[in-house]
């Protein structure tokens, strides 16, 4: 991903991911717990920030932020004190995404 916007597109893919894991249901049908929901997403982060080192500096701060918002949500959605406004995202949406982010990401000039 050597593309000017390539920040842009991987904070959108990782705030993308954060909503489908706060909407997420687990085996029994209810919501998964804050700190499922934080694991999975500190995991996705890591992972995405290893493999694009050139942008650890430009989303690094941001993705953390989006973290701090989504462990903020997933407290007071136990309370109920939150309205769902957002359709859950689906496993279909973010592999459409992830498809998307790597045919698009580099080009054949890079």
């Amino acid at each position: 991903m050597k593309r000017d916007n390539a920040p842009r597109v991987l904070k959108a893919v990782v705030d993308k991911f954060g909503i489908h894991l706060a909407f997420k249901e687990g085996r029994k049908g209810s919501r998964l717990a804050r700190h499922s929901v934080m694991q999975y997403y500190r995991q996705a982060k890591n992972w995405l920030l290893d493999r694009l080192p050139q942008h650890r500096e430009a989303v690094g701060k941001v993705l953390v932020k989006k973290g701090q918002v989504l462990e903020r949500y997933c407290m007071k959605q136990k309370c109920g004190n939150f309205v769902k406004k957002i359709p859950a995202c689906t496993k279909k949406a973010l592999k459409q995404m992830m498809v998307y982010l790597y045919s698009n990401g580099v080009t054949s000039s890079d």
